[in-house]
């Protein structure tokens, strides 16, 4: 079983996230100071993180909020300096934060779908014992070679038809 991807070549580029950015900055910019969108920014940090790499996200996530309170220089509003870079210290801080959870999720996917990969090719296994032939040509107890590729641990029983087979004096 593969694991799909989002279809289509434009979200793989950079570019898709970057003019869903400036869409959003220009919605913000023409909305004037009473409206503002910086949650709209999360979108393309998150598209660009994902289908990109970190770099991309951490860049978005600093620039979006840099030219967001430019914005708010440009429209001359009284408010204290302070505020305002503590407010874009605060939407760096989040938009950082949010590209690196991402950018982990791509990782631990990209793991797992390596690891079904790796579970779902043909395993060469003996036809009397059942023992498993691994990459060097070594051969593996089953048991023991799903126990060290995965954290699947085994606990032994008898089914029904074996102990008919090989326990009917004992069973009723």
């Amino acid at each position: 079983m593969k694991i799909q991807q989002f279809p289509g070549s434009l979200v793989k580029k950079p570019f898709f996230s970057i003019l869903l950015a400036l869409i959003i900055l220009y919605l913000d910019y023409i909305t004037g100071p009473e409206i503002q969108f910086p949650f709209l920014f999360i979108a393309p940090v998150i598209l660009i993180t994902c289908y990109n790499d970190l770099w991309w996200g951490l860049s978005l996530s600093v620039l979006l909020p840099i030219v967001s309170v430019y914005f708010i220089f440009l429209w001359n509003e009284n408010q204290r300096f302070i505020f305002i870079i503590i407010n874009l210290v605060i939407r760096i801080i989040i938009f950082a934060f949010i590209a690196v959870l991402i950018n982990v999720v791509k990782k631990q996917k990209r793991e797992l779908s390596e690891r079904i990969n790796n579970l779902e090719r043909f395993l060469p296994i003996c036809s009397f014992c059942k023992k498993i032939r691994d990459e060097k040509n070594h051969w593996h107890n089953i048991e023991n070679y799903i126990s060290g590729k995965t954290s699947t641990e085994f606990s032994h029983s008898i089914c029904p038809d074996c102990a008919k087979k090989y326990y009917k004096d004992y069973i009723k």
